[in-house]
């Protein structure tokens, strides 16, 4: 059994070819609609896994499903309403044209169920795929017919033996399922008669396959049993009834034959598509995402993740766990630049959310990887400030808020902010005098504000130049050199 590269003790269900990797469900992108699985490293289409990938439960120990597999609603009503046709046609006469478009549409079905199976759709097809040049392909399967039987024949004639012709028919028996899974899987006449891929298709699938024959057998004599049990005096409920059997049987052997191509994948060489009942369920864009950015950090593509979330958190903003995976990326990658710049993202959501505990110690982690780190914005300051408050961090509500008023003077929750640090600084050792500055200060800016001008943002090459008023610059003196210490 074959794991997963990126999660070693899980099953993968898919081959990468051209990143030589095997992958889980997890591990693919198949895409918004699940129609397609891809690799998200190169991108190119992955190939299911599905003899190695994960353990396929034997055929013969699903008889029961097998043998349930017809049994919905659509697809009875299709072998109920076929079977009557097909019993009403024996009774017009030249009516071998309705036979045959009868038969084509009963088999254009049945392989479509052998085919859906080899991919992994465990569930009957629609009735619909009966529809079509069911004709076409009947014809193609007499001519199968006919060519096998002529070859019988031939070797009859040529070698003059009855061992031969006993031998030579039930080699054709024997090698009839074999010669239907070729042409289903390749659609080639010459493919399907062809002895060394029949042998081949035989040798690969092993003993189970003489089990398959004994099913055919069981199944053959069953149906013969339904005209004994009626007798002859109701032919038509007794052609009718064997008709439904015949036809119900074709579709369970049917599937039998395509789940053995499922089970015996790698052995045959079968590419199973990704269009399965069973491929990865669609998810959602974020989980997809997500999926992506972890497969990315593991490989080393530190940059590419950050891009990724980056997108992530913008079409995605109030996505609280791919915002949570971001902070944690951010945190783990320690690039004080990144930080500055990505991580008020996930702040944000926390202050609209009110997880006030959540900020308060997000903000804590994050001075623990940069401890001059500030949020770049005054409403997320003050909403860190009031989570710090609630939870009994006074010291952090102090540096937040102090020297707000410059940084941010035409922020509108000024005097709330600095009412907060007021009583921080109540609660807090041998401060009451700095809390009594503090409200000092405060009621020069309730009389005040409008006297405060806006500022140009501070940076390295641009410096504040406005004037403000005396009281602005002088009058809150408040020291944190002892409060780093206690803190």
């Amino acid at each position: 059994m074959k794991y997963c590269k990126y999660h070693p003790l899980t099953p993968a269900n898919y081959y990468c070819d051209p990143c030589d990797i095997d992958l889980c469900e997890q591990c693919v992108d198949e895409g918004q609609y699940a129609e397609y699985a891809h690799c998200f490293l190169c991108e190119k289409n992955v190939n299911a896994n599905i003899g190695g990938g994960h353990q396929v439960e034997a055929f013969w120990h699903r008889f029961d499903k097998s043998f349930r597999y017809p049994l919905n609603v659509g697809t009875i009503i299709f072998i109920v309403g076929l079977s009557i046709l097909m019993t009403v046609a024996t009774f017009i006469p030249f009516a071998w044209v309705i036979q045959l478009a009868l038969s084509g549409a009963l088999f254009k079905y049945s392989f479509s169920c052998l085919e859906k199976t080899a991919s992994g759709m465990l569930l009957a097809p629609d009735i619909s795929d009966a529809y079509g040049d069911g004709s076409s392909l009947m014809l193609r399967l007499l001519v199968i017919f006919l060519l096998i039987i002529g070859s019988v024949v031939g070797l009859n004639i040529y070698f003059q033996s009855t061992l031969i012709l006993v031998i030579s028919s039930s080699l054709a028996v024997v090698f009839m399922p074999a010669v239907f899974i070729i042409f289903a899987l390749e659609d080639n006449i010459l493919a399907a008669i062809n002895p060394l891929k029949q042998f081949k298709l035989i040798s690969a699938i092993g003993l189970p396959y003489t089990l398959l024959l004994i099913i055919i057998l069981i199944m053959s004599a069953s149906v013969g049993l339904i005209n004994e049990l009626i007798g002859g005096d109701f032919s038509f409920v007794s052609l009718a009834l064997q008709s439904m059997a015949g036809n119900y049987y074709t579709i369970v052997l049917f599937h039998i034959m395509g789940y053995m191509i499922y089970q015996y994948h790698y052995e045959l060489g079968f590419a199973v598509s990704e269009n399965n009942a069973e491929r990865v369920k669609a998810r959602n864009d974020v989980t997809r995402l997500l999926s992506k950015i972890k497969i990315m950090i593991k490989e080393g593509r530190y940059d590419k993740a950050l891009t990724l979330f980056a997108k992530g958190a913008s079409d995605y903003p109030e996505d609280n766990h791919l915002n949570y995976e971001f902070f944690k990326f951010l945190l783990g990658k320690k690039s004080h630049e990144d930080i500055e710049r990505y991580a008020p993202v996930y702040l944000k959501s926390l202050s609209r959310n009110d997880q006030t505990y959540k900020l308060m110690l997000s903000y804590q982690r994050l001075l623990d990887v940069n401890a001059s780190y500030f949020p770049d914005s005054a409403e997320l300051r003050f909403s860190i400030a009031q989570a710090c408050q609630e939870n009994g961090d006074l010291a952090t509500v102090v540096k937040l808020i102090n020297g707000m008023h410059k940084t941010f003077p035409e922020f509108k929750d000024l005097i709330p902010a600095y009412e907060l640090m007021a009583r921080a600084l109540d609660e807090l050792p041998e401060r009451k005098k700095q809390a009594a500055q503090c409200r000092e200060f405060i009621k020069h800016l309730e009389k005040n504000i409008d006297a405060i001008k806006p500022r140009k943002k501070v940076t390295p090459e641009v410096k504040n130049t406005t004037p403000q008023p005396a009281w602005y610059e002088s009058d809150l003196k408040i020291s944190l050199v002892s409060l780093d210490e206690e803190k």
